[in-house]
């Protein structure tokens, strides 16, 4: 009867290692857990479960970490946070109809050329304001400058208050026009001055053949 009674207890010995295995066994798989869930939409990765380390992985399904280590989701984009305070109104825009104010200053470029028969056949160039003026440009107002500065002229981009200032630059056999070539292109006389949507000047070659003259320009208003 002994050797029964020993029997019995290998038995459930030998059973109780069987059931602590299939335990064992059974929390292993559970630790290889799915990596990715097929998720595009979020982060996949592996932690360990000492160190934390992480271990990013790809969304597939079949991915799985290893025994050592959990799995973790998160979204790739987190949720909204609170609004923000209401920053100050900025300054009322302008239209695009809105004339030139006092103390502004336009700048743009100017220029033709010609292939002349003979001397003395003028030509015009035109230019147009980008912003219209509020009033056309008086006689007396508009300075052709031939050199780098003029009186009312300071220099380029600049212009004093009420004045039209038109700079040449490149020239290719061509006369030298002065301030009373420069003229209104919207009155039918085509009157000194300028248009307060821009103006025209007056140009001759000196010789027949090719004749080109080219610029920028620059008003302010008083």
């Amino acid at each position: 009867m002994a050797i029964v009674r020993s029997w019995k207890r290998a038995s459930r010995a030998v059973l109780a290692v069987m059931t602590a295995a299939i335990i064992v066994g059974g929390t292993a798989t559970n630790l290889r857990a799915h990596a990715g869930d097929g998720d595009t939409g979020k982060v996949h990765a592996c932690v360990t479960k000492k160190g934390g380390k992480v271990r990013i992985v790809g969304a597939d399904p079949s991915l799985s970490c290893k025994g050592t280590e959990d799995p973790l989701h998160f979204a790739i984009q987190g949720e909204p946070g609170a609004a923000g305070p209401i920053g100050t109104p900025g300054r009322e825009g302008r239209s695009a109809l809105t004339v030139l104010q006092p103390g502004e200053t336009i700048t743009g470029v100017w220029g033709a050329s010609y292939t002349a028969q003979a001397s003395g056949e003028s030509y015009r160039a035109f230019a147009s304001f980008p912003i219209p003026l509020e009033a056309d440009i008086p006689d007396g107002k508009q300075i052709y400058v031939l050199d780098d500065v003029a009186p009312h002229c300071p220099g380029l981009g600049q212009a004093d208050p009420g004045y039209l200032c038109v700079y040449q630059g490149y020239e290719e056999n061509s006369e030298p026009p002065g301030d009373d070539d420069i003229f209104d292109p919207s009155s039918y006389l085509g009157n000194n001055g300028a248009s307060r949507f821009g103006f025209g000047i007056y140009l001759s070659p000196k010789f027949s053949g090719r004749s080109a003259v080219s610029g920028t320009y620059s008003v302010t208003v008083p």
